[in-house]
């Protein structure tokens, strides 16, 4: 706008910056109201960026400029995935719709594609609701699965029978089959609670209730400090536990085990000791079960911890599931003690109190099979559909047969076209033969060389005749290779197949390029010198090159971009 200057557009840029800030971090715009007067007070008078504005950039210039980007990036997918979910705010129900999807060079995406509140959740209100979000994105042929969570309005249940949920509605209104994915964290919670219940000890009430006795009692807190020291253990806060927190149960158990002893001591040395923890801490079999269960919770926290993460597909949870229950299923097969089941189970022996090992058995196998059987329940349908895809983690090279039975299922559901099964035996084809190659330079020549054992002494040179190359780099989508000659004092690249027309890429203000690294994310190309000691950045074909550092540097060298943190 004419009367604009260079300090207006930083000023503006600052304040599309700190309401950037301000959803990021989950500020609250009412906080902005302080921030931006302390802000003009420390740095520029001119700076204005309190609730109101704030709330104003986001909504009218970043919420579009978000959602573009998002547009542009569902457009090139072929497959979405769409979640779910309600939360209460008050008395609204708010109601996100996400969408998980791939995108190459990147990885697994996860956004937020609409956010409103609705009158209900009924089955027909948030097929209503799904069915809106992807018509107006134009998803509607692209959705192949549906995630929430495992309600029996999204499901209809373990067997999902019944019409009068979300997934066969949607499936209907859509003309299709989708994938139903429920919450496996969920489930693999719930399991280990369902065998618990099994066990002679109610866990859940006594984690709770030695929580609630110290946890606002100083007092009760300093004697419990004084057993500590009697007994040379080192006092810790008692942890909280309940249902809905799924990685503290394992937690919690493992500090009330460390400090078992000097709890015992204590509660059995006060007058009014609560009922509940008076028999407990008076049965020997206690500590036992404590650990055994201690032990069994471990198991199921590594499998939820993994299958919290944003990037894991349904495919790895899916096997990450079937591992735990194989994991049970050996476990029952060969009556699995615990090492300090054990022990107690021999200390007993030499106490008066003789533990009865028969039914300790008994009661453990039947925590595994519990266990597992609410496993199988709840995730047969997940495992089933994901089955035919599990070589798609490439933990090893896969069999064509299982990459053709996977083909045609995509092919018969019309999620890819049924010519393309050519294009995916060559990609293929790269993956079995080509494996994990190392590109590499000799000083005088370029070389790629296997990776793989059986093929290791097989490489070849790419480019000879070099000068004094240390550093190279690849950019995978165009098959470039980028190198850094120290003699000739510049950076060349040429094609992989083609050395012959190699080229020059940056030619001036070099001395001693010393370190070299591709962006293949943002298309750029970072460089150092360690004799003007700047690190720079350009464009892969090197235009609009630009010194990034360059002071209180001494010598820098080699580079390396962790692009996923920026």
């Amino acid at each position: 706008q004419i009367g604009t200057t260079l300090k207006d557009l930083v000023i503006a840029a600052a304040e599309g910056v700190w309401a950037y800030h301000t959803i990021q971090e989950n500020h609250s715009f009412r906080s902005n109201d302080c921030a931006s007067k302390l802000i003009q007070s420390c740095f520029d008078s001119k700076f204005t960026c309190a609730r109101t504005k704030s709330e104003a950039v986001v909504v009218n210039v970043l919420t579009p400029i978000a959602m573009k980007e998002l547009k542009d990036d569902l457009d090139k997918s072929n497959c979405i995935t769409i979640l779910n979910d309600a939360s209460n705010h008050g008395n609204n129900k708010i109601y996100p719709i996400l969408v998980r999807f791939f995108q190459p060079y990147v990885g697994v995406q996860v956004k937020i594609l609409d956010l409103q509140d609705q009158p209900g959740e009924t089955s027909d209100i948030i097929v209503d609701y799904l069915n809106q979000g992807l018509k107006d994105n134009n998803l509607t042929a692209k959705v192949v699965a549906f995630c929430g969570d495992n309600a029996n309005v999204n499901f209809g249940g373990a067997a999902r029978r019944g019409t009068n949920n979300v997934l066969t509605k949607l499936q209907s209104s859509l003309k299709k089959p989708l994938i139903g994915i429920g919450c496996g964290s969920h489930v693999i919670h719930n399991a280990i609670q369902s065998a618990a219940d099994r066990l002679p000890l109610d866990y859940e009430s006594i984690i709770v209730k030695i929580y609630s006795f110290f946890y606002i009692y100083t007092i009760r807190v300093e004697a419990l400090k004084e057993f500590c020291a009697e007994t040379e253990t080192e006092y810790q806060q008692m942890l909280v536990y309940s249902k809905t927190r799924w990685l503290a149960l394992m937690p919690a158990l493992e500090r009330i085990l460390k400090m078992y002893q000097p709890l015992k001591n204590y509660f059995l040395s006060i007058e009014k000791c609560p009922l509940l923890l008076k028999n407990f801490f008076e049965d020997p079999t206690s500590e036992l079960w404590l650990y055994f269960f201690f032990a069994q919770s471990a198991s199921f926290h590594q499998p939820v911890l993994k299958l919290e993460g944003q990037t894991v597909s349904a495919i790895e949870a899916a096997k990450e599931i079937n591992q735990l229950k194989d994991n049970l299923t050996q476990k029952q097969t060969n009556q699995f003690l615990p090492f300090m089941v054990r022990q107690l189970i021999v200390k007993s022996k030499d106490n008066v109190t003789d533990i009865d090992e028969e039914f300790v058995k008994r009661a453990t196998t039947e925590f595994y099979q519990t266990s597992r059987e609410y496993l199988e329940q709840w995730t047969c349908f997940l495992t089933k559909e994901m089955e035919i895809f599990y070589w798609a983690d490439l933990k090893k090279v896969p069999a064509w047969e299982d990459v053709y039975k996977s083909l045609d299922v995509l092919i018969e559901k019309e999620f890819i076209g049924r010519y393309k099964d050519a294009a995916v035996f060559g990609e293929f084809s790269l993956i079995c033969f080509a494996g994990t190659q190392l590109l590499f330079s000799n000083q005088k020549d370029i070389r790629l060389i296997d990776a793989e054992p059986q093929r290791r002494n097989s490489s070849r040179i790419l480019i000879k005749d070099l000068e004094d190359v240390n550093f190279v780099d690849f950019y995978f989508e165009e098959q470039l290779i980028f190198w850094a000659d120290v003699a000739l004092e510049e950076i060349r690249c040429m094609h992989m197949n083609d050395p012959k027309n190699n080229k020059s890429i940056i030619t001036t203000g070099l001395i001693s390029p010393d370190g070299l690294a591709v962006d293949w994310m943002g298309k750029k190309l970072y460089f150092s010198d360690s004799e003007t000691n700047r690190i720079e950045v350009s464009n892969l074909d090197g235009t609009y090159r630009k010194v990034l550092f360059w002071r209180d540097f001494d010598q820098p060298r080699s580079i390396a971009l962790v692009l996923t943190d920026g």
